[in-house]
């Protein structure tokens, strides 16, 4: 499914589901904030179960994440084997963001696991933001746009 969506004002937890997807944050003709949201998703076939993409490969729903779905795309992103220490990290990932509604910051990270900043963007080959949420079944890190 693909295509815009248009949502105006505020409504609780709906702010925060869409954050993810604003492009343009604007008033319309009575003053009220307006969002418009890009919503893009594909499905594929993964470990025999159907999951839905967005556009640029992180899963919709982090629930559908299974261990062998992240050696999967792991192994899309050039990541052959999940060492302990990768395993480590992308457990904590996880817990952190069912526990807290969010994906820890790199500090929550670094106190956690013990390591430099670069030392873990270095475990994987597109980084923490683009390569451990992608593998460890996180929302898209985009930020807002508008």
């Amino acid at each position: 499914m693909s295509g815009n969506l248009h949502f105006v004002g505020f409504h609780g937890k709906a702010k925060i589901w869409l954050h993810r997807y604003i492009i343009c944050n604007t008033c319309d003709k009575r003053g009220r904030r307006t969002f418009t949201i890009n919503v893009k998703r594909k499905t594929r076939v993964i470990a025999g179960a159907k999951i839905t993409f967005d556009n640029e490969g992180f899963l919709w729903n982090a629930k559908d994440w299974t261990e062998e779905i992240a050696r999967i795309l792991a192994a899309e992103d050039g990541l052959e084997e999940i060492s302990d220490m990768q395993w480590r990290i992308i457990r904590f990932l996880r817990e952190f963001y069912f526990y807290y509604g969010r994906a820890p910051m790199n500090r929550d990270i670094k106190k956690e696991i013990g390591l430099s900043f670069m030392e873990m963007e270095a475990l994987f080959p597109k980084g923490i933001r683009r390569g451990a949420r992608r593998i460890v079944g996180l929302p898209n890190p985009k930020t807002c746009s508008g």
